[in-house]
């Protein structure tokens, strides 16, 4: 089983600093695209800034809540169910950061909005709340054994 859980754990790492940094090269294309100007252009589209801003900060304490809560109840399971299980969780909360992230560019590229800016740096630095955890994977071995 160990090898299992140092798998799952090698994997769940890898996509998460290719997740970040494949985010952080999108903000930085469209920054690029829109120029060293792009200040200068005050064109927004208010509705669309107000929808993601309450978006972006509705999703951040509801997905990690939403794992949290799911992980306490997978506990019980064995562990390769739970492995499977987790894994899968971690992955659709990642996801979920993305679409919301992805969004956000959108709204800067299209609307030329720097609050959805400023809210896919948040989107980022929130993902680092998304961690793998090797010790979550080691302690539900040992508990069910």
């Amino acid at each position: 089983m160990s090898n299992q859980i140092k798998k799952s754990h090698t994997l769940q790492i890898i996509v998460f600093w290719v997740n970040i940094i494949l985010l952080a090269i999108a903000l930085l294309f469209v920054l690029k695209a829109k120029g060293p100007d792009f200040a200068s252009f005050p064109t927004t589209n208010i509705a669309f800034e107000r929808y993601a801003i309450i978006l972006t900060l509705a999703i951040i304490p509801i997905s990690l809540k939403l794992f949290h809560s799911y992980h306490q109840k997978i506990k019980s399971l064995s562990q390769d169910k739970f492995i499977k299980k987790y894994t899968i969780a971690y992955y659709l909360r990642l996801i979920t950061f993305d679409i919301v992230a992805i969004l956000n560019l959108t709204g800067f590229q299209s609307y030329n909005s720097h609050n959805t800016m400023y809210l896919t740096i948040m989107i980022i630095f929130a993902l680092f709340f998304c961690y793998p955890n090797r010790q979550a994977l080691q302690n539900e071995k040992s508990e069910n054994d």
